[in-house]
């Protein structure tokens, strides 16, 4: 590896990651009413990505889009299923 090449390539990544908008902000829709502490829960999506990247800084897996999808994330029994799985 060249050293020079190093740094502009490094400069350029970073160019990369930072422009990219789901890298510096994440979108959170909120679902239903908020309780006594003004705390709304997160859409079934949302609560996925959240749990996938806090668990394996990835996307979510098929099974966890799956229950997204069906409707099986939106209970804290649901998502404590997935943390265990």
């Amino acid at each position: 590896i060249k050293t020079r090449g190093i740094f502009p390539a490094l400069e350029k990544m970073m160019i990369t990651v930072l422009m990219e908008p789901d890298f510096l902000y994440r979108s959170e829709f909120v679902d239903g009413q908020r309780d006594a502490y003004g705390r709304t829960r997160l859409t079934p999506r949302e609560a996925s990505y959240a749990l996938a990247y806090a668990l394996t800084d990835r996307v979510p897996d098929e099974t966890l889009v799956q229950a997204a999808n069906d409707g099986s994330l939106t209970t804290k029994e649901d998502y404590r299923r997935e943390v265990l799985r």
